[in-house]
């Protein structure tokens, strides 16, 4: 069931949202009118306010136009085994550990699932020797149902990656359904029965589970957890038949696949864009929220870097080869999804200059909300409200989430401090019209060739590929610091402006340092040894207890919420203050009493700009 009652919950809020939104930018619109700025900020931030709120309400229909989650079964039941189906397990890999892809081998043979009904295929792009050794041994001697296949790669003609592996493995089996695992994913022993109870519906193209990890570091300190994904977006778009494949733990009806022509070829997400092609042909899918695949996270900052702005790249891709709005036989709700999760990625850039523009007006007094004379009061009676629920939203979103403090914090915190490399990424989407993007494994092993002849140390390499953090760290001490110079306490006005200055920029401060804190002070990046986590059974087999694979808690994660929780206790205040009467002591300021002097000048001098 999810039209529970925080669903009502997060509807209501998402509701007041739209509804404060509207309203506070429609007041700022008119006030912008009257005011006539010649300054260019305060048409920029309101812009970029304007594009937020634009992506925020796109989020909230992509979630909240929804409906009960079907009943499904759980898992197939034993009493007609004989009449279960077959199915193809396939396991691309290219150049990873040998010992991983074996214990993943290992893992998605032991099903509770008949032998002769499924087989495990190794989709080996990486030439490697070892492992196929090691397969034909367990076949020809054990016996076991596994079965590795290596293609011939012609010079000079496209292979396509992972499609291009996953495709050719398909034109060689003959199961009734295919599932796909990445190289690093350990399925427990009821993935089979569970993925496949949910395909009695013969419209059902596909069903997929979330992404789980076994390697997170506590306190997940870069987001790579994706709760906001897995555990919130999904759930609400499965319901509406939109729920797209994620690449592994997902099982496909061998019909659907055949009828789209395969795995999509020609981009970086090809899950991504299988889902919208079985969508437009009217195929349904299933997502399910048990986590029956368990994988490895990227534990350098590079490589987690890299896998993220292949993600957008191939994402912006499909936006502009298919164009959802206008691909045929899609469900509105299916468009906006699709466009929802490339709106996404075009935002960064606007993201970036939203969170330094207010930065810069600590240097220069520059006219971010201008208002006119006595208005400052109803600027803050629209914006408070609008803030204060957009706060809330989130923690009722996160309200049933395992660990929901910092999966809040750190979803919150990857929106701002992964915009600047999803810029970069964004840039190599533009430039790849001219030189196409290649596709890199993320979890490969180095070949002796790729070590460079001087690399510096790695901690110094990740600082300078966070420069902007760095800089945004640097430049937010020194505005601080020369604003504080400048403050003059005498001065309610001067106060106010500096508290609500401050605040802001700490908020984006916070959230811009994670990368920078994970590379200086994070020395846990994970178990030493990924098997840490890992139990096996007495034939060597790696099994998954949910619970001690799960990261724990980050010690200090809970410090991320003492900064919202000032910055909305002052708003909250000052809202009270004016909604009672008070004016702190600025009574010409706030209140809009017009002294002795010119209306022009009085509209000038009482212009407030708020962080």
């Amino acid at each position: 069931m999810i039209l529970t009652w925080n669903f009502w919950a997060q509807a209501l809020f998402g509701v007041l949202v739209t509804g404060t939104g509207f309203t506070y930018l429609g007041w700022r619109a008119w006030q912008l009118w009257l005011v006539g700025s010649r300054h260019p900020v305060p048409y920029i931030f309101f812009s970029l306010e304007f594009m937020m709120y634009f992506s925020s309400v796109l989020w909230f229909v992509d979630m909240l136009w929804t409906s009960d989650r079907p009943r499904r079964p759980a898992i197939l039941p034993v009493d007609n085994h004989r009449d279960w189906p077959t199915v193809d397990i396939l396991i691309p890999c290219c150049r990873e550990p040998t010992d991983l892809v074996k214990e993943t081998v290992l893992a998605a043979l032991w099903q509770d699932y008949p032998a002769e009904k499924f087989t495990v295929h190794v989709c080996d792009d990486g030439k490697d020797d070892e492992l196929r050794e090691w397969i034909e041994h367990e076949h020809a001697v054990n016996g076991t149902n596994v079965r590795y296949i290596r293609r011939v790669k012609t010079p000079g003609v496209p292979h396509h990656a992972k499609a291009g592996n996953v495709n050719h493995a398909i034109s060689l089996t003959t199961g009734e359904f295919v599932g796909i695992l990445d190289a690093d994913m350990l399925v427990r022993s009821e993935y089979l029965r569970r993925m496949l109870a949910q395909f009695s519906d013969a419209r059902v193209a596909f069903v997929q589970c979330p992404q789980a990890y076994y390697n997170v570091p506590d306190g997940d300190p870069l987001g790579q957890v994706c709760t906001f994904f897995y555990d919130i977006i999904m759930k609400h778009r499965d319901t509406r038949n939109s729920a797209p494949s994620v690449g592994t733990g997902v099982v496909f009806r061998r019909k659907a696949l055949e009828e789209v022509g395969g795995i999509s070829t020609g981009t970086l997400t090809e899950d991504f864009d299988t889902s919208l092609k079985l969508h437009g042909r009217g195929w349904h899918t299933v997502y399910i929220t048990d986590k029956l695949q368990y994988g490895l996270v990227p534990t350098d900052l590079r490589s987690a870097l890299r896998q993220r702005e292949r993600w957008a790249i191939g994402t912006l891709e499909i936006l502009a080869k298919r164009n959802p709005l206008f691909a045929p036989g899609l469900s509105w709700h299916q468009r906006v999804m699709y466009m929802s999760a490339a709106m996404s990625y075009l935002t960064p850039p606007g993201i970036v200059v939203f969170i330094v523009l207010p930065l810069l007006t600590l240097f220069w007094d520059w006219p971010i909300m201008p208002v006119t004379a006595g208005n400052t009061q109803t600027l803050i009676f629209l914006l408070v409200p609008y803030l204060l629920v957009t706060r809330l939203v989130i923690y009722v979103m996160y309200w049933n989430v395992q660990d929901a403090t910092t999966a809040r914090n750190r979803d919150f915190q990857l929106f701002l401090w992964m915009s600047p490399f999803l810029c970069v990424a964004l840039w190599r989407f533009v430039i790849s019209f001219v030189k196409p993007t290649s596709f890199k494994v993320t979890n490969a092993k180095k070949k002796d060739g790729d070590r460079k002849c001087f690399e510096p140390p790695e901690i110094v390499s990740d600082l300078l590929k966070c420069w902007f953090h760095v800089a945004y760290l640097g430049l937010g001490i020194a505005a601080v610091v020369y604003r504080g110079l400048q403050w003059d306490p005498s001065s309610c006005v001067d106060s106010f402006k500096f508290a609500s200055q401050i605040l802001y920029v700490l908020l984006n401060v916070q959230s811009v340092m994670a990368p920078v804190v994970y590379v200086l002070f994070t020395f846990n990046k994970g178990p030493a040894d990924r098997r840490e986590r890992l139990d096996y059974n007495k034939f060597g087999v790696p099994v998954i207890d949910p619970k001690k694979v799960a990261p724990k808690p980050g010690k200090f994660v809970w410090l991320l919420e003492v900064v919202p929780l000032v910055w909305g206790v002052f708003y909250l205040v000052i809202f009270g203050g004016f909604a009672s009467g008070y004016t702190f002591g600025c009574d010409v300021y706030f209140s809009g009493s017009l002294p002795p002097i010119s209306e022009s000048l009085w509209s000038e001098s009482t212009r407030l700009i708020v962080q």
